[in-house]
């Protein structure tokens, strides 16, 4: 299978298809962001490939810009926000499937101290680390974005109930290939190969095991939301035909810029010379990178 031909061959790469006999729906996507969870992989892996065949992608993160996505809302097929749940009413728009993704308090809560400080080219360090998490404002974050009222302690319960009636999808960031496959194929975009996007660096790692009990704890209900979301995700599943067919492009994309910000590039080429790369990789026991494929 090309997937697999893809993660043995190569150094942590993904590549999303499009299985062109599968069903199609254009419905636009209103994603909420939650901060550290592997949403920029989502959002620009789906932004790159829509915007290939000429269809828009927009990320709102301040109110002001809300007046301008009013204006071009009609015209989108993504909307990604770091915004508290109901924003997207919003807009007016009649149809939208609402997505979401949520990760590990803890890892969470750490990635986002070691990305801070890998934005700001300071070295991490558990004081650091002690000083950042106890911020109130940073406590059960995902459970406020994604409750519909103003949080109160308790909320992961409604929250996960927002979920449940008005998500078309939800999961945690173990689903968002699932998701990348099924979106992909449904809006009928050329296939996407990329790494993880928007990572931290492993020099800005850092082990912290010694506060997990203290942020799970300051952040209860976030861990509540992570549990109820875990044993119930929904994650439509992507019915595929027998005979399997595929976009004939794929777009590369390559995140030239790391630590400082996070730059992405992207070029198309035909699907079936990078099945034969992948191939002649496995025969030779070449690890392919992204720069390999792109001549960098």
């Amino acid at each position: 299978m090309f997937q697999s031909l893809v993660s043995e061959n190569s150094d942590g790469l993904k590549i999303y298809l499009n299985h062109l006999n599968a069903k199609k729906d254009s419905t636009p996507v209103f994603f909420y962001h939650v901060e550290k969870s592997g949403g920029i992989t989502f959002s620009n892996t789906l932004g790159f490939s829509l915007q290939s065949k000429n269809m828009h992608a927009y990320r709102i993160d301040i109110d002001e810009e809300l007046e301008r996505l009013k204006i071009h809302a009609p015209k989108l097929s993504l909307i990604s926000t770091h915004s508290k749940f109901g924003v997207h009413s919003e807009l007016n728009l009649t149809k939208l499937r609402l997505v979401t993704f949520l990760r590990e308090p803890f890892a969470r809560v750490l990635s986002d101290y070691t990305y801070t400080c890998m934005r700001a080219s300071e070295k991490p360090s558990l004081e650091g680390f002690g000083k950042h998490f106890r911020q109130p404002r940073l406590h059960n974050l995902m459970t406020k974005q994604l409750c519909p009222l103003e949080y109160f302690e308790g909320a992961s319960t409604q929250a996960f109930e927002n979920l449940k009636a008005n998500f078309f999808a939800f999961g945690t960031s173990a689903h968002i290939d699932a998701m990348l496959d099924l979106l992909i194929t449904q809006f009928d975009l050329p296939n996407v190969l990329t790494a993880r996007l928007n990572t931290t660096t492993p020099k800005y790692k850092l082990v912290a095991d010694e506060f997990k009990e203290e942020v799970l704890e300051l952040n209860s209900d976030d861990a509540k939301l992570f549990e109820l979301v875990t044993k119930q995700p929904r994650i439509p599943t992507l019915e595929l035909p027998n005979e399997f067919v595929v976009d004939e492009s794929t777009i590369l994309l390559h995140e030239f810029e790391k630590e400082t910000k996070s730059l992405t590039s992207a070029k198309m080429y035909p699907t079936s010379a990078v099945y034969e790369a992948f191939s002649r990789a496995k025969a030779s026991g070449v690890k392919l990178s992204i720069e390999m494929l792109m001549g960098k």
